[in-house]
């Protein structure tokens, strides 16, 4: 309206200047001109805030760099363009922009001497339909700002990236590891060995009568013959002591050789085919009978006994051994004139002290004549007729003698370091089955 009365006026001729100062000199019309420009500026603010801060996706703030000539730089274009499409979250882009502190100089592009004297009487807030220069970002619509910068370098703009928080990862739990037990190491079986001792009293000629403690020649000969089919090898008490301490090894089928009460069969018949197989043998002698043929009363005969210098023949290459079978305790009657023992044991009326004293006389007599005629001792006790009890032990023990004998059947299980004592013999006769006796032996290498 106030456009058109200026040019009305203009048009009045002589009129127009009056009527122009006329405008300008009212302050009410001033006023309004004031508050209109006030709304338009106000209105344009508002419009591109909330056309800018609407948008859906990112939005791009692009600075121009300053030109060479700052009055040649193009007027400010905002170009926005529409969202696509909402999205659901308006907060899922951020965009920060930094601008200069100090105001733009925007210099228009057809300078006038003359401020504008009309103002627009609407302000437009139609977004311009000329495409801004910048190129968009693909995929998301995007609103391009280019503008002049101040003459001071320009800050660039900062943009801050939506994040998108990433959940947690759930922790796989660490399965707890199996202890596998370690396996207890089986210990070593001990060093132990099977031994078989054979129990022989007498020998004889082939064709001569035997009883139960007599064989003829031809059966020793066969029990040697056949020890050695069955891969047993004879051992002498000084090789099984050697082992007990851990000072000797014996071979994988260890056999003993016993030979009791000192006939002089051992001598004559026995030693030679023993020494023909290079075995070994202990010969348990009776202190008074050696070298004998008749009791003691002088009168009564007995199986000849080899003598003190038979002995040291037999001891002299090492093939036999002269053990102990005690001094007195192995007979005769008091009326063959002896003492009338038969075997370790207590007699009626006899103390502990008077008994322990007894056996230790006994055995150490018998031991130093052993020593004596032969040079040394064997360490083997022959209990007559398998006799013994805790008294007769500790009289060995006292003695030093670590092997003892008796007459119970069976094997011998020893264990290396054990003990060597009451250990078992098997009795051979005349017609024993060798066969069915080393099978029965063997059944235990086989366990």
């Amino acid at each position: 309206m106030a456009k058109w009365r200026i040019q009305r006026s203009c048009e009045r001729g002589p009129f127009a200047p009056s009527l122009s100062l006329r405008f300008f000199n009212n302050p009410h019309t001033l006023g309004r001109l004031l508050l209109a420009v006030i709304f338009v500026v106000f209105a344009t603010t508002v419009s591109l805030g909330f056309i800018v801060g609407s948008g859906t996706d990112s939005t791009v703030l692009e600075v121009t760099p300053p030109p060479a000539d700052i009055s040649a730089a193009p007027t400010t274009e905002v170009s926005v363009e529409p969202s696509a499409e909402p999205s659901p979250s308006p907060s899922a882009d951020v965009m920060v922009a930094v601008v200069s502190a100090e105001p733009s100089v925007e210099p228009s592009a057809e300078p006038s001497e003359e401020p504008s004297e009309e103002p627009s009487e609407e302000p437009s807030t139609e977004p311009s339909e000329e495409p801004s220069e910048a190129p968009s970002v693909e995929p998301s619509p995007s609103a391009v700002l280019s503008s002049v910068p101040s003459a001071e370098p320009s800050v660039a703009p900062i943009v801050v990236p939506s994040v998108t928080p990433t959940p947690a990862a759930t922790p796989t739990p660490t399965p707890t590891p199996t202890l596998t037990p370690t396996p207890t190491p089986t210990p070593a079986p001990e060093n132990k060995i099977y031994l078989p001792i054979i129990k022989l009293h007498h020998f004889v000629e082939d064709g001569e009568a035997c009883n139960d403690e007599t064989i003829t020649r031809s059966k020793f000969e066969e029990i040697m013959d056949t020890l050695e089919e069955y891969g047993y090898t004879t051992i002498s008490a000084a090789q099984l002591i050697a082992w007990r301490n851990g000072t000797g090894k014996l071979p994988d089928k260890p056999v003993m050789l016993s030979i009791d009460d000192g006939y002089r069969s051992n001598y004559s018949i026995a030693y030679p085919i023993i020494h023909a197989h290079k075995g070994k043998a202990i010969v348990a002698t009776v202190g008074w009978s050696i070298g004998r043929n008749t009791f003691l009363n002088e009168t009564d005969p007995i199986y000849p006994h080899f003598s003190w210098s038979e002995a040291a023949v037999m001891m002299s290459d090492g093939g036999l051994e002269i053990c102990s079978h005690t001094y007195n305790m192995h007979g005769p009657s008091q009326e063959a004139g002896g003492e009338g023992y038969y075997g370790v044991g207590k007699r009626s009326g006899e103390t502990d002290d008077e008994y322990y004293a007894r056996m230790l006389e006994d055995f150490s007599k018998m031991e130093s004549l052993i020593k004596e005629n032969v040079g040394r001792t064997s360490g083997v006790f022959v209990y007559p007729y398998g006799k013994n009890d805790r008294t007769s032990e500790k009289v060995l023990d006292e003695l030093g003698i670590p092997i003892s004998l008796i007459t119970i059947e069976g094997m011998n299980e020893l264990k290396q370091g054990g003990s060597l004592r009451r250990l078992k013999r098997y009795d051979i006769m005349e017609e024993t089955d060798l066969d069915e006796l080393f099978g029965l032996w063997d059944e235990y290498y086989e366990k």
